[in-house]
């Protein structure tokens, strides 16, 4: 009975992934496109999720097919000497107006007692030290490869053991976790093009993140349970959808439930960026029967005073080294679509057409006249309900909108002067 369950659940999940669309061009390249110097001036704090493409070492099998899914957290800060990798936020000393004052978390399934591993700036997180522009050689892959091993970010970290079988005897743990995770973990762009969407978040809902990811790693380094990834219903894109879940922008995905259950928690990186891309930009904000509706950002707006739409959003990517002695730079990255409806492609698109999701001031007058449409209904609405919560509600929400509005005057405004 248990194998006749097994195999009618794989029939059932590959009639479903037959179904969907792979959405990926291999003969393309990807160009850069970066945000504005004066972003992480205007947004001290964000949290930046990426989708980065199969990774194809020259003369090895190519990785997952679906890619990677990581996040940067600017204004958290990695820990050096705690026994496993944690995070916190910066302290009030921090520079905030540099991009790399904060720290990226990556999952690997190598990893036997945390599930993440946390890498401090953007700089090695993205680019390993090196230039966007640089050639990878491999005196600059080794050059890197010991630099994180110098930094420690390996510390404490336990592999399963059946990924140690291809370990030379005269390598240690640390070394060979180091050359591994080159390219997925930090060095993410030495073979991988990566797509990111960054949302400014306050200081409080970014420790609500930081806070969740700490409570997950704590969990195996403690021994209350052991980490094994599972690219169908735990893997790098759920911890990312669940660390932000955790500060109020959507709900969370299960990852311990049955495995007929979970065909509807499956998570994608390419798609947990457009999603993430489409709620920050796409929510309609305007409609607060909606928001007050919505559980989740009723109480987010309620408790934290934010929503995750927010002005700000903003896309960029990064290419993948095209001088490159270590993998082949070729673009591949999975969307999971229905083929005829073709939803995420559209909403990729029109994220690459419309300034607004590329430019910071296109951005920023868009949201402004978002908002003042929501104020000028502001009396009309108040005054066609009794409803004593909502009008609770209400007054926090119009609030918070006036807030935003005034905070998008002043970012425009320092634009002027800068």
């Amino acid at each position: 009975m248990k194998n006749f369950r097994r195999m009618q659940f794989f029939i059932i999940l590959t009639v479903l992934l037959g179904l969907l669309g792979c959405s990926s061009n291999e003969n393309v390249v990807i160009k850069s496109r970066g945000l504005p110097v004066v972003y992480d001036e205007l947004y001290p704090y964000y949290v930046e999720v990426s989708a980065v493409s199969q990774i194809r070492p020259r003369g090895a099998p190519a990785g997952g097919g679906a890619g990677h899914a990581v996040v940067y957290l600017k204004g958290a800060r990695w820990v050096k000497d705690a026994p496993y990798p944690t995070i916190a936020l910066c302290d009030s000393t921090a520079d905030l107006k540099n991009p790399d004052t904060g720290v990226g978390v990556s999952v690997d399934k190598l990893f036997k007692n945390v599930n993440w591993i946390g890498v401090p700036t953007r700089f090695f997180f993205f680019y390993g030290n090196l230039p966007e522009t640089t050639a990878l050689t491999m005196d600059r892959f080794e050059h890197t490869i010991k630099q994180a091993m110098e930094m420690g970010i390996f510390q404490g970290i336990e592999v399963h053991q059946q990924y140690l079988t291809s370990k030379p005897d005269t390598m240690n743990v640390l070394e060979y976790l180091a050359r591994q995770s080159i390219g997925t973990d930090y060095a993410l762009n030495f073979g991988r093009t990566i797509f990111s969407v960054s949302v400014p978040v306050t200081r409080d809902v970014l420790g609500k993140v930081v806070e969740y990811l700490n409570r997950v790693n704590r969990e195996y380094a403690t021994g209350e349970a052991k980490y094994n990834w599972s690219g169908y219903s735990d893997n790098c894109s759920h911890l990312v959808h669940n660390a932000l879940a955790a500060a109020g922008f959507w709900k969370p995905q299960s990852v311990k439930t049955t495995k007929l259950k979970q065909l509807f928690n499956l998570s994608v990186p390419a798609n947990e960026f457009v999603n993430l891309f489409d709620r920050a930009n796409n929510y309609p904000i305007e409609d607060i029967r909606k928001i007050y509706q919505d559980e989740v950002l009723r109480n987010t707006l309620m408790q934290y005073h934010w929503l995750p739409v927010h002005h700000g959003a903003l896309w960029r990517t990064i290419s993948v080294r095209q001088e490159n002695e270590v993998y082949e730079p070729q673009f591949k990255l999975f969307v999971m679509e229905w083929p005829l409806i073709k939803q995420k492609t559209r909403k990729v698109k029109k994220m690459i057409s419309h300034p607004e999701f590329t430019e910071i001031r296109a951005n920023l007058t868009y949201f402004r006249q978002r908002y003042q449409k929501i104020l000028s209904r502001k009396n009309k609405v108040l005054s066609e309900t009794n409803d004593a919560r909502f009008k609770e509600f209400a007054q926090v929400y119009y609030q918070y909108i006036q807030e935003q509005l005034l905070d998008v005057h002043r970012k425009l405004s320092y634009l002027d002067r800068h």
